[in-house]
């Protein structure tokens, strides 16, 4: 195997076994006057206790705040009691959900350092920089603060709320919301909900727009997503192709979730197995061509080249999910994958699934997980199956092996934009071994952490 991985040298580490000094670690920050940092961090508390005037309250009294924490983890973070960390929104922001008792502690904290003495897991303390609200500006998502809202009414706009871990939470949140939308007559016209998301999308005016960025169960609302496609992939036209044999009947096989397909195109007919569609548009075929030439890519990779190959044989079996179209529904994204994915599981056992469009509108800028990187997450862990997106491994080929084990590491990732350098910088060899029996724990855990997702609930597994 090391022949095929010189990309990656796995040396073995020798390990260095130095004797531990006493209070061995890196000592953490500590402010040369305590008891000044103790005063200046409690005014800040309490000048943002109050919720914003504007502030719509929330499924249950507990105060939503911003920290600037430096050189701590959530889970750190929570050590004090009911301290309820939320979400880590990039640049060293965590938000968290308090109550009256753990505000209560805090404080009491703070006055011993005040006074001169010392207080439980003091580090917690001095790793927190500042308090701050959540805003209406930090809830504009990033398409709405570059374009602003529409001049046509009603619009759509999708609006996130906050990832709890308690299901009964989620439930109380999601029925308070739906009951504010009810009272103001705003329209849901659907909704995805599961433990990595929590997403609605709303018919609605500015006024009602306006209402929405003021809750504090909401975490973004922003304009429905603008997906588009490689048009790169569109660039391998085939005429006078030869003949294709269909896919042995023990070929692997892959789902294409994407635009539909062209079933009668005589590259890509024979491979295909079955073609769904996942929007209001009941018909599979492929009306922006986009789908189909994914699935070529997929079946012989370099598509131009199959016109003068002398092997015409098809060497997976594909499936075709339709779940693009080019305008905005009034049903979510994430709930046609989620249905494809479900389908194509339950139905054929597939496993690979490609996807292979993104936002241009939202490029990754740091902060939580796309939601639409969060549901593919989610699916990977629920389903245990793998998904390669538009930055990923262009050619697939002999490289899907169709004798997986019961367990299948998911590598999964944010969207277009973020790590698109991540699957292709794993050769087609790991994916082989992620995908045939022989895979090795050990191997798999390094697919994964070369397929890294970034920052989201903490209380969400990852990779490890």
């Amino acid at each position: 195997m090391a022949d095929r991985l010189r990309h990656l040298p796995l040396a073995r580490a020798q390990p260095i076994n130095e004797r531990r000094r006493r209070g061995g670690g890196f000592p953490r920050w500590r402010p040369d006057d305590p008891a000044e940092f103790a005063k200046d961090l409690s005014e800040d508390l309490e000048a943002h206790l109050d919720a914003p005037a504007e502030e719509i309250a929330g499924f249950d009294p507990r105060r939503l705040l911003k920290l600037e924490i430096d050189g701590l983890s959530s889970d750190e973070l929570a050590s004090i009691p009911e301290f309820s960390v939320v979400t880590e929104e990039g640049n060293n922001f965590t938000v968290l959900f308090a109550t009256e008792a753990a505000l209560g502690e805090f404080r009491r904290r703070l006055k011993l350092l005040e006074a001169g003495e010392r207080a439980t897991r003091e580090d917690i303390l001095f790793a927190v920089k500042r308090f701050d609200y959540i805003s209406r500006e930090d809830r504009l998502g990033p398409t709405l603060t570059a374009n602003g809202f529409p001049d046509q009414t009603p619009f759509f706009v999708d609006v996130e709320l906050w990832p709890l871990e308690l299901t009964n939470e989620r439930t109380d949140m999601r029925a308070h919301f739906e009951t504010h939308c009810a009272a103001h007559e705003l329209e849901i016209t659907d909704v995805v909900s599961n433990p990595a998301l929590m997403l609605f999308r709303v018919s609605t005016g500015r006024d009602g727009a306006e209402l929405l960025l003021n809750m504090r169960d909401v975490r973004e609302v922003d304009l429905p997503p603008s997906y588009e496609f490689d048009l790169e992939l569109l660039d391998a036209e085939i005429e006078n192709l030869p003949n294709i044999e269909a896919p042995p009947d023990n070929a692997p096989t892959l789902a294409v979730l994407d635009s539909g397909i062209a079933a009668a195109h005589p590259l890509i007919g024979p491979a295909v197995g079955d073609a769904q569609s996942f929007t209001d548009n009941e018909d599979p075929s492929d009306e922006r061509g986009h789908g189909t030439s994914v699935a070529g890519h997929a079946l012989y990779g370099d598509v131009a080249s199959v016109a003068q190959s002398q092997a015409h044989q098809a060497r997976l079996r594909i499936l075709s999910g339709k779940i693009a179209d080019h305008r905005i529904a009034r049903e979510l994204l994430e709930n046609r994958l989620v249905r494809a994915v479900r389908y194509f599981n339950e139905t054929y056992g597939c496993r690979v699934f490609n996807l292979s469009f993104g936002d241009f509108t939202k490029p990754y800028r740091g902060g939580h997980v796309d939601r639409l990187a969060a549901t593919i997450d989610w699916l990977s862990r629920e389903h245990d199956v793998l998904f390669k997106d538009r930055g990923g491994i262009d050619q697939y080929g002999d490289q899907i092996a169709h004798r997986c084990r019961p367990r299948l590491h998911p590598v999964s990732r944010p969207g277009r934009h973020r790590h698109s350098r991540t699957a292709r910088s794993v050769r087609r060899d790991l994916v082989v071994l992620l995908c045939q029996a022989k895979t090795s724990p050990r191997q798999s855990r390094l697919l994964r952490v070369l397929a890294t997702c970034g920052p989201g609930p903490p209380w969400m597994p990852t990779a490890s």
